[in-house]
């Protein structure tokens, strides 16, 4: 919430994103052969969109 309101310059979103690309255990879905994706969640209440994409 204190980013919206204050915001961030270009450089701390780098860097805030290079930490959460390394942060937490990852899992290599190489040998799917498809395409994929990350719905990384901000852990807020209310975040509907991960009932959904969990399912799928």
């Amino acid at each position: 919430m204190a980013i919206f309101f204050v915001d961030m310059t270009d450089e701390e979103i780098f860097y805030l994103t290079n930490a959460m690309i390394n942060s937490g255990e990852k899992l290599d879905l190489a040998m799917l052969n498809m395409p994929s994706a990350d719905k990384h969640s901000t852990g807020g209440v209310g975040d509907g969109t991960s009932l959904i994409v969990a399912s799928i």
